[in-house]
């Protein structure tokens, strides 16, 4: 059988394209090499990693809530029913995906891909021809080329979220989203997290000002951190790296979770062999993810670009659409961030160092959260901010980034006004409920002194 179009890889950029094609009427199949549909996001990744962190948030409230008023006594964890409901949780999602795909008539064939020709697969189930082809098959977490990072007790994120049982003691190289995350969920059940990583700051893709206030933050927790400092081995349960000043120091754990960054998946798929361009392992896409050779698309990790779920989806829904006929292409200068720890972190557009490095004069506009009556109402002692940073010369938002409960819910009021181009007039002229901490955001943006 001959398909309008066949996805290789089912995760948030393969059956969100596959979802979008059926609804055009195009004939598909979607390719899945892994026992569960839905990819890394929704097996290893966004969706048991959220549903850990809210676990978190539970011991975290139950931990303050003295402050509140409320008196608690004997609180104490389960290890297994936590990892259980994390179980739970995956299963049901990717139940929900494969009623998808059989409501919407995809077939899924299960088994590993590999181009033929630009029109043909091979599969476990023969050779698979197609009119056109998305290539989906995400990314893997990184393996730098670091002795030791063979042994039994180093994990990757897919690992760690299959423990039977709590560790006590845990470091993790690398101050990435998965790997403070983590870091925060292993905290909270009380085990010791040490943070290793080689650069000055965690979290270097955030505002740094944010980046460092969420860090006074978590280290209350006891969490230890060592920064500019580059692992050299791992060795008989202890991690050993160099500092700035080449000394070199050791820190025990039972175990090593590698949160490095992570990296397309493109082996085995033979597309040097049928003239896919690559650079850096990732296929290289125009705007309508078209890749090199015509008929042949790619969305999500493997192209390297802003390696996050929605964007994925995004991107396939773009490709599908651009095979149906229609006239789109793929905007990234609204694509948000979030880190879902406490408090949560989210971003969207341009940072400063960003807006000045493109030229662009601009305004930044801060609101510090402990003016927020909702924030005073329901946190203590805790710090937050929102930082809009505004064009001067049309009074357009450019960026939005925040530091507070709920960060993940406000930044969509930022990626909104930023794709619709919202200036400074249309913020002042919508009304924010109140007492919300979304105020804040508004407040942000009318702080920006533009001239």
């Amino acid at each position: 059988m001959q398909y309008d179009l066949i996805i290789v890889g089912s995760g948030p950029a393969g059956y969100v394209g596959a979802v979008r094609a059926a609804k055009y009427g195009l004939t598909t199949a979607i390719i899945e090499k892994e026992a569960n549909l839905g990819g890394t996001c929704l097996n290893w990744g966004c969706i048991p990693t959220k549903t850990l962190l809210k676990t978190a948030k539970v011991i975290h409230t139950i931990q303050d809530a003295e402050k509140y008023g409320v008196s608690t006594s004997g609180m104490s964890f389960d290890f297994g029913k936590i990892m259980a409901r994390k179980n739970k949780v995956v299963k049901r999602i990717v139940k929900g995906v494969d009623f998808l795909m059989k409501h919407n008539g995809v077939d899924v064939i299960r088994g590993e891909a590999s181009f033929v020709d630009r029109n043909t697969l091979k599969t476990p189930q023969g050779d698979l021809t197609a009119k056109n082809i998305l290539i989906a098959t995400g990314s893997s977490p990184a393996r730098p080329p670091i002795p030791g990072l063979d042994s039994p007790n180093v994990v990757t994120s897919r690992e760690l979220l299959d423990l039977k049982e709590c560790p006590k003691s845990l470091v993790i190289i690398g101050a990435g989203v998965i790997g403070i995350e983590f870091a925060s969920f292993f905290r909270s059940l009380g085990v010791e997290v040490t943070v290793i990583e080689m650069l000055g700051e965690i979290l270097p893709m955030i505002d740094p000002e944010i980046a460092a206030m969420f860090k006074r933050q978590i280290a209350k927790s006891g969490m230890q951190f060592h920064l500019s400092s580059k692992v050299t081995k791992v060795q008989d349960n202890a991690v050993f790296f160099e500092d700035t000043q080449g000394q070199e120091h050791a820190v025990q754990a039972e175990k090593v979770l590698l949160s490095i960054g992570v990296v397309p998946n493109t082996a085995g798929l033979n597309l040097e062999g049928i003239g896919v361009a690559l650079e850096k392992r990732s296929i290289v896409t125009d705007e309508k993810m078209q890749t090199s050779v015509p008929g042949i698309y790619a969305a999500g990790d493997v192209n390297g670009i802003w390696m996050l779920a929605h964007k994925a989806s995004r991107e396939a829904e773009v490709a599908v659409d651009t095979i149906a006929g229609k006239h789109v292409k793929m905007q990234y200068r609204a694509i948000p961030s979030c880190i879902y720890t406490s408090p949560e972190i989210a971003t969207v557009g341009l940072s400063e160092q960003e807006a000045q490095e493109q030229g662009i004069e601009f305004a930044v506009g801060r609101y510090d959260m402990v003016a927020n009556g909702r924030f005073l109402g329901e946190t203590e002692g805790e710090r937050g901010i929102v930082k809009a940073i505004v064009g001067k010369k049309h009074g357009e938002l450019l960026g939005l980034h925040i530091l507070a409960p709920y960060a993940s819910e406000m930044i969509t009021a930022g990626t909104h006004g930023i794709e619709a181009e919202l200036l400074i007039e249309d913020f002042d002229e919508t009304v924010y409920p109140h007492p919300t901490i979304c105020e804040a955001v508004r407040e942000a943006i009318l702080n920006a002194d533009i001239g």
